[in-house]
């Protein structure tokens, strides 16, 4: 069995697993074939192109957590004093997301986002974290994002 094999394999025994409508898993299969089937796959045939690709992709990764936040402020905002919520399902289904992506676990059982794994990973793979960590230290000194964004992206 190939690696592609075994993956569906996987992604249809999940499937079979849940009580979701068969549209839902007909749409989710079809878009984990475009997926796998895109071209960066190919692409990242050697070690150096693998860096360079997370260390670009890095970037993405960063905007989505920040555009989660962005999205969490409207959906599940902080207020003093708290107020339920207009939209509770909305709410909570954010802040499952937020809390996924913040605060997941490593292998040996630690709590860290998804984003921090992202940075783990790239350093195991040898890839330059300079850009993202001198950016990210910029914005802990208090830089406005935009001066970060320009000074080190």
């Amino acid at each position: 069995m190939t690696k592609t094999e075994d993956s569906l394999a996987k992604i249809e025994a999940a499937l079979s697993a849940t009580r979701w409508d068969p549209a839902l898993c007909a749409e989710i299969r079809s878009v984990y074939h475009a997926a796998t089937s895109h071209g960066v796959f190919a692409a990242l045939t050697t070690p150096e192109r693998l860096t360079r690709f997370l260390e670009k992709h890095v970037w993405a990764v960063w905007d989505f957590m920040s555009l989660m936040k962005s999205v969490q402020e409207v959906l599940a905002p902080v207020s003093r004093p708290w107020q339920p919520s207009p939209q509770p399902s909305l709410t909570r289904m954010m802040n499952e997301i937020v809390l996924e992506e913040e605060s997941g676990f490593q292998m040996d059982g630690r709590a860290v986002s998804h984003f921090e794994y992202y940075l783990f990973a790239m350093r195991s793979a040898g890839a330059d974290t300079q850009q993202i960590d001198g950016f990210l230290a910029a914005l802990r000194d208090g830089v406005a994002w935009e001066d970060c964004l320009e000074r080190f992206a």
